[in-house]
């Protein structure tokens, strides 16, 4: 793959991975100028105890500290606008996002709503709740991005779990209700300037959880990979992040306190999300979306519903991309979509869209869903909408 000279690498927050490396905590904050902590999580994440062992740190180091925990499944604009109420009573602060994808999302965009919450004369499209998808016609301008935001507040990011990558951009997918879709919600000033991975932290994820998130590197990777845009710097973060996956994934499913592999894990998924940063996703994540938004579905299963099956149909136009993955994924020259199908079997996670509540008659609707999702404009092969309800009758 040829080195394109007009490829820019925007700033990536600074990460820092390691068992332990959660001590840092207040270190960062303090660099930052922060002296208070709003730590922003989950339910699941407060009763595991890790959000306690979090605040704790900084806590311990004499930072004023606050735990919210209202963050669901799939974040949705009520989470984000309970979130910013919570964020501005407590004050100044360094924000502190802690869980998988959903809260390290919601962070963002509760940063960025608990910054804007005021309506402006020149910017009355920019009132906070149109961040968190309230208003559409303003959450659509936030999309194509808005000038005059103010910025969000300093975010450091800690993921629990290997999977969305999210630690890496500046962007928050939240549900939108009422339209039945995601919402893509980013600024500048939305990324973490801290990622810490510990994997430590990552141990008390259920088996099933650490194989869905598993799947969504490996489609992270696998997509930038694929994609139209691809370049030889996302190639190479996503050829590593694959073989990371491959090598590690189903050892941790089987053992969860396997710390060498979580960390391992960790890396995969930052790697592929600083990959499909510089290309963006495909198909696999479109139809993840749409199942993701129209049943609750979660995201890493939604993928592994779909993922075999669009490695295949895009491998007509990425030969030689789909034999590099093959490569890294230890298979056969062109052997790609069965790696992945052997990689999930492994990994106990192979689900069909009937076992995930579809009906064969939303087909059509769930395409049309897809299909109006951006992220599948960087496919290599974008499909018509009957080779997408084929493509879902054979998921089915």
């Amino acid at each position: 793959m040829a080195v394109d000279a007009a490829l820019r690498i925007p700033p990536r927050p600074e990460m820092v991975l390691g068992e332990g490396t959660v001590d840092s905590l207040p270190e960062l904050v303090r660099r930052l100028g922060g002296d208070a902590a709003f730590v922003i999580t989950d339910r699941g994440l407060v009763d595991a105890g890790v959000a306690g062992l979090v605040a704790g740190r900084l806590e311990a180091a004499g930072l004023r500290t606050a735990v919210h925990d209202g963050v669901g499944t799939n974040p949705c604009a009520a989470d984000v606008l309970a979130g910013s109420a919570a964020l501005r009573s407590f004050g100044r602060c360094v924000i502190v996002a802690v869980g998988g994808g959903s809260p390290i999302d919601a962070a963002k965009a509760i940063a960025l709503h608990a910054a804007n919450d005021q309506r402006t004369p020149d910017q009355p499209s920019c009132r906070v709740p149109t961040v968190a998808g309230v208003d559409p016609r303003g959450l659509e301008a936030l999309e194509h991005g808005v000038a005059g935001l103010a910025p969000a507040g300093p975010l450091i990011a800690v993921p629990t779990t290997a999977g969305t990558g999210t630690e890496t951009n500046e962007f928050a997918v939240i549900d939108d209700h009422a339209a039945r879709r995601k919402r893509y919600v980013g600024h500048p000033s939305a990324l973490p300037r801290f990622a810490v991975l510990d994997p430590a932290l990552s141990i008390t994820a259920p088996p099933r959880v650490t194989a869905a998130c598993g799947i969504d590197v490996l489609a992270h990777a696998i997509e930038s990979l694929q994609a139209r845009t691809g370049n030889a710097y996302s190639a190479a973060l996503g050829l590593e992040a694959v073989r990371l996956v491959v090598a590690h994934l189903p050892a941790v499913v089987a053992n969860p306190g396997d710390r060498a592999g979580r960390s391992a894990m960790l890396l995969a998924a930052h790697l592929a999300g600083l990959a499909f940063a510089t290309t963006g996703l495909g198909t696999a994540h479109a139809i993840g979306h749409a199942l993701s938004a129209r049943y609750g579905t979660p995201h890493g299963v939604a993928l592994a519903a779909v993922l075999p099956l669009v490695v295949r149909f895009n491998a007509g136009e990425r030969r030689d991309a789909t034999a590099r993955i093959a490569e890294a994924a230890g298979a056969a020259h062109g052997g790609a979509p069965d790696a992945v199908t052997a990689l999930q079997e492994r990994s106990g996670l192979h689900p069909t869209l009937r076992e995930l509540g579809v009906e064969r008659h939303e087909l059509p609707a769930l395409a049309d869903a897809a299909l109006a999702d951006q992220v599948v404009d960087n496919a290599p092969r974008v499909p018509t909408r009957r080779e997408l309800v084929t493509l879902l009758d054979v998921a089915f």
